[in-house]
């Protein structure tokens, strides 16, 4: 049978009061991890137009560094180490979805560095750049909607 005053013993003030720190404890962790959250974002929200538009300017420098390629191969490398600069920067504030393809332009960046001479792993690049690019934007949209 059921012992009513054994469960009635439990409610006491203390248990009670430890129960309700234990609830505290678990909504104040999730209120952080939201503030987090939000901070992220609005960071992203300000940023976002910033990143957009120096990430445009190294787009179109290396487009034209892309026209000139065999001439211009240690300004692309200079001009590669200011967009994964830029990359690295941003990708803390990102998204989870753009995260990922920033992640894959970088490890790109790296491996051309290793064999600074294929044109097809600069096009890879660049055309990485402007998914990154939309990606961002598309992000900042949607936050701004929201």
């Amino acid at each position: 049978m059921f012992d009513y005053e054994r469960l009635l013993s439990f409610f006491t003030l203390s248990n009670i009061a430890d129960l309700a720190s234990l609830i505290s404890l678990i909504v104040s962790v999730y209120v952080a991890f939201n503030l987090r959250a939000i901070k992220k974002d609005y960071i992203f929200r300000l940023r976002a137009p910033e990143f957009v538009k120096a990430l445009k300017k190294c787009a179109s420098v290396l487009n034209e560094y892309g026209n000139d390629f065999e001439n211009s191969i240690e300004e692309i490398s200079d001009e590669l180490t200011r967009v994964d600069v830029k990359l690295g920067s941003m990708r803390r504030r990102m998204r989870r979805t753009s995260k990922k393809s920033v992640k894959q332009l970088r490890s790109r960046i790296k491996a051309y560095e290793k064999d600074a001479s294929n044109k097809e792993k600069f096009r890879q690049i660049y055309r990485g750049i402007q998914r990154v690019l939309e990606e961002v934007k598309e992000s900042s949209d949607e936050l701004n909607l929201e």
